[in-house]
């Protein structure tokens, strides 16, 4: 999930799912409706990860709003068991198009490139790049064999702490 612009995205092998959850509403209404939509989404299939990007500390104009909506997203899916890492944005970066600081347009062709996915949305793009970052958590787990991009990836990615009831 891309948290400035929400892009959410059901990838099944290379089969990618998006899912509109934009909102006309603002500020709180807009933070309760769109996570109430995302909360839906992963209620209604099996979700083995869930991976939300980490802040933009360059966007300070949406700061709290982007944190409201995130932290109110994390919550409600630890709330629910669904396992969910932080991804950083520069190493999600890094590990697509080779560059922790690539611009919009340089993600949506590295991910062209790479997997042949395209979408008009560059939110959809970073939802995209986000889910094949998760594939790489999952995988990480029983892989020992690791090539520096996907370590350094793995690293900088963290698990969001469940829930003790």
């Amino acid at each position: 999930m891309s948290v400035d612009t929400p892009g959410v995205l059901s990838l099944e092998g290379d089969h990618a799912m998006v899912f509109d959850v934009t909102t006309t509403h603002v500020a709180e209404r807009r933070i309760y409706e769109l996570r109430n939509r995302i909360v839906r989404l992963a209620e209604q299939g099996a979700v083995d990860l869930a991976v939300i990007e980490d802040f933009a500390f360059g966007r300070a104009q949406k700061a709290h709003e982007m944190g409201g909506f995130s932290y109110a997203v994390r919550l409600a899916l630890r709330e629910r068991g669904i396992e969910t890492v932080i991804a950083p944005i520069g190493a999600a970066k890094k590990f697509i198009s080779g560059a922790g600081n690539a611009n919009k347009l340089q993600m949506g062709v590295a991910v062209f490139k790479r997997w042949g996915f395209e979408h008009r949305s560059d939110d959809v793009i970073d939802a995209y790049s986000l889910a094949r970052c998760g594939q790489v958590w999952l995988e990480s787990r029983d892989d020992t064999v690791r090539t520096r991009r996907v370590s350094d990836l793995v690293k900088g990615m963290r698990l969001v702490e469940r829930l003790v009831a």
